[in-house]
């Protein structure tokens, strides 16, 4: 449990320190121009910014999901999806019957 933390709190910090690069590069290319290198290397910085930021997004949703604890109990999950394919099957039937209401139930 302390890893999923521990990279909740990584993450955020690597994009952060990212951005911060590339804006300092940016404002060095602003300042007196880029070479074939630098052009290469702030392509990289961005692509890897991207990709962190997306990182980022992802941990965002499992934390908030609480998908933690469905991965340290399977059945846990099993019993939701279960109990969210009952509730779904009894709507489909309300839905049914309320289309044909003369029809006898089975």
């Amino acid at each position: 449990m302390s890893y999923i933390f521990f990279f909740i709190v990584l993450i955020p910090i690597i994009a952060i320190l990212s951005d911060t690069v590339v804006k300092m590069k940016k404002l060095q290319v602003q300042k007196e121009g880029l070479s074939t290198k630098d052009k290469q290397l702030l392509e990289n910085l961005l692509e890897e910014n991207k990709d962190l930021k997306k990182r980022l997004e992802n941990l965002e949703v499992i934390a908030l999901e609480g998908s933690t604890i469905a991965l340290d109990n399977p059945s846990l999950k099993e019993k939701e999806l279960q109990n969210q394919i009952n509730y779904l099957a009894d709507e489909i039937k309300k839905l049914k019957d309320s289309q044909n209401p003369t029809a006898p139930e089975s």
